[in-house]
């Protein structure tokens, strides 16, 4: 697809949605990133990350490895990684066990706390055992995770497109967003037909088909991973538009 947005010359970007847990089949993204800028070069080269790359599936500090990983090998590659709900979700269940994300366990914390290495005895009632839980998430982090969580950005401008996990708040200035905005928004964003100041790609919210989701002044690049749909990431060039998925085997 071709529109009026556009990426500067010369320079190409590659975005990739909600991974949740799923570290193979990022690992296969990767690739196939590797694989395009091989048959297509280009001299500049942006990787983002949207967000949502823990909880639900089975490995998520094994994504998190593998992002840091890929930052050190593929160290020509610009990576700007941004925060999804989970993370702060997470970040806020540990800092306040019995505040307002207690539920986050209940989101596929559970799966994420355990690929950490830690055993959740699930027949205790949450409330009994959150501050437990949170204090042993806390010792059990890598210091390079827990920086790697508290350093994520909330959304990124290239040229003529911005990058958030959930979308943003519309007629509303991109730097007067708040990060629930950034990170929980659905809708109106979702219903607004009308164009806004950059081109927004975004995940949060899969997409109907489970199908990166490209309109006229959106894409959704959340394609349902965890659901049995693809991880999906968008290339952007120009003013085009194409998608690369992998899939769980």
């Amino acid at each position: 697809m071709e529109h009026s947005f556009s990426i500067a010359p010369n320079k190409r970007v590659y975005a990739i949605g909600d991974i949740h847990g799923y570290v193979d089949v990022l690992r296969d993204l990767h690739l196939k990133i590797d694989e395009d800028l091989k048959q297509s070069p280009i001299e500049k080269v942006t990787l983002i990350y949207l967000g949502d790359y823990i909880d639900r599936g089975p490995d998520s500090k094994g994504v998190i490895d593998l992002i840091l990983s890929h930052q050190k090998t593929h160290s020509h590659i610009e990576h700007i990684c941004l925060m999804g709900n989970h993370e702060d979700a997470m970040l806020e269940f540990i800092n306040d066990p019995n505040g307002p994300r207690q539920d986050w366990v209940l989101w596929g914390g559970i799966e994420a706390m355990e690929s950490y290495g830690m055993t959740i005895e699930r027949d205790h009632k949450l409330v009994e055992v959150a501050s437990e839980l949170a204090k042993g998430l806390a010792d059990a982090l890598p210091e390079l995770h827990l920086e790697f969580y508290k350093n994520l950005g909330l959304y990124h401008i290239e040229d003529g497109y911005m990058f958030a996990h959930a979308g943003l708040r519309p007629n509303v200035a991109h730097d007067k967003q708040t990060k629930r905005d950034l990170t929980y928004t659905r809708s109106p964003f979702l219903n607004h037909e009308e164009l806004h100041p950059h081109y927004v790609v975004h995940g949060h919210t899969i997409s109907p088909n489970k199908k990166a989701d490209i309109l006229s002044n959106r894409m959704n690049l959340d394609s349902g991973l965890y659901e049995g749909g693809p991880l999906s990431c968008g290339v952007f060039e120009g003013t085009s538009i194409k998608v690369l998925e992998a899939w769980q085997t």
